[in-house]
């Protein structure tokens, strides 16, 4: 049991696994964390183009209850309905590119930035996003604005990140932790007995015993791989050590 907590002991102190450990650590988080970006990112644009449709719909719902309005003005009036917590502003434009009107707070997006292709426009300090609805009942007539508050995609892409890192480090600790138990058996403790092994040729040596008649802990396992090739060398050394010294001796 002694030993045991020696082992144990020696191997929480034992640099060489806590850098292959730190370092298997570090990478995992680090590849999680390249492809965490992308994933983030690409989360953020559902969440703004699930809030530009939800948007879109209410305003189509909306005008498909009444008969359509006659003028720009009275369209314009009817979608002031639109405005609520999350949709929080907008802008109407004619075919033409002439504005309307503007109700809540008014877009940065204009008629000309869509006319050229641009789909949207996101802001992340304001949490504001302002995107285009070409409406279907009046398509080809009017093009309307719309400004949305992100407050809640923002806090949908901060959960989403936590459990994303929540998950990375559970996995980092799990593949750290095999790895630990892994190089525990295989290289750590094999590495420690040959120490302790090395150590105790070396106080039999200066106090002029045959350290061949010693059971090294490191000599109970035979490996086929490099710590094996050591292991060998080991006992090589010792016999040509003792060797050399009932030579001169005698």
């Amino acid at each position: 049991m002694a030993i045991k907590r020696q082992i144990l002991s020696d191997l929480y102190r034992a640099r060489l696994s806590r850098r292959i450990v730190f370092w298997i650590f570090a990478s995992i988080v680090l590849i999680e964390g390249i492809i965490l970006i992308p994933s983030v990112y690409r989360r953020e644009r559902e969440l703004l183009v699930y809030k530009q449709e939800l948007a879109a719909a209410k305003a189509s719902g909306l005008l498909a209850q009444q008969v359509l309005p006659q003028s720009g003005a009275e369209l314009l009036s009817r979608l002031r309905q639109t405005q609520d917590q999350v949709t929080v502003g907008g802008a109407l434009y004619r075919a033409d590119g002439s504005l309307v009107g503007t109700f809540g707070e008014p877009p940065n997006l204009t008629f000309a930035e869509v006319a050229k292709g641009q789909l949207g426009r996101f802001s992340r300090a304001q949490r504001r996003y302002d995107a285009p609805w070409e409406m279907s009942p009046l398509e080809g007539q009017y093009l309307l604005i719309i400004r949305h508050d992100t407050t809640a995609v923002r806090q949908a892409v901060i959960a989403f990140i936590g459990r994303i890192a929540g998950l990375v480090l559970i996995i980092s600790f799990f593949v750290t932790g095999a790895t630990m138990i892994v190089l525990e058996r295989l290289l750590i403790t094999p590495v420690l007995r040959l120490r302790r092994d090395l150590l105790q040729a070396g106080r039999a040596i200066s106090a002029d015993q045959d350290a061949r008649l010693i059971k090294f802990e490191a000599a109970k396992t035979y490996r086929q791989d490099e710590l094996g090739d050591v292991v060998s060398a080991f006992e090589l050394m010792l016999q040509q050590i003792q060797s050399d010294r009932q030579s001169t001796t005698g």
